[in-house]
C-alpha cells in the first residue's frame, strides 16, 4: 500500500514478484484529510459507494490478511503517512485506543513523527470506533 504521491510502485509491472499494488495518494500535511480520502484506496476489490476512505484501506489489508499475504505500507520517510494508516488499522480491528496503536508501531517503527493534523484525525476516529 503506497501512501504516497511521491513514490512510485517500483514492482507493480513485474509479475515474477507477485505483488499487488495500490496507491492512496496523500500529502503529508496538518491540512490533508487522512480519513475521507481513502476512497479510491480498494475500487479493485470492488464497487463500495461513499464508504469513508479508511474502511477502504482495513478492507484492504484484512484482504491481504486472510490470503496469508504480506503487506508493505509505506511512505517517503515512514514516519507520518503509512504509521498514521497502521495506527488507524490497529484502532479499528483491534479495539485499540489511539495511544496503544502508537505504541504498538514505534515498537516496530521507533523513528515517528506524525504530523498534528493526522493526530487529531486519529483521535477523532477513535472517538468513532467507540
Amino acid at each position: 500500500l503506497n501512501v504516497t504521491h511521491e513514490c512510485k510502485n517500483y514492482f507493480e509491472e513485474n509479475a515474477e514478484y507477485n505483488v499487488i499494488y495500490h496507491r492512496f495518494k496523500i500529502h503529508d500535511n496538518q491540512s490533508e484529510d487522512l480519513l475521507s480520502g481513502i476512497k479510491e484506496c480498494l475500487n479493485f476489490i470492488g464497487s463500495w459507494g461513499e464508504v469513508d476512505r479508511i474502511y477502504l484501506v482495513i478492507t484492504f489489508l484484512d484482504n491481504a490478511i486472510k490470503n496469508q499475504g504480506k503487506v508493505l505500507v509505506h511512505c517517503a520517510q515512514g514516519r507520518s503517512r503509512s504509521p498514521s494508516i497502521v495506527i488507524a488499522y490497529l484502532m479499528y480491528r483491534h479495539n485499540m485506543t489511539y495511544q496503544q496503536a502508537f505504541e504498538v508501531v514505534r515498537e516496530s517503527r521507533d523513528y515517528l513523527h506524525i504530523n498534528e493534523g493526522f493526530i487529531r484525525q486519529l483521535k477523532n476516529l477513535e472517538l468513532e470506533f467507540q
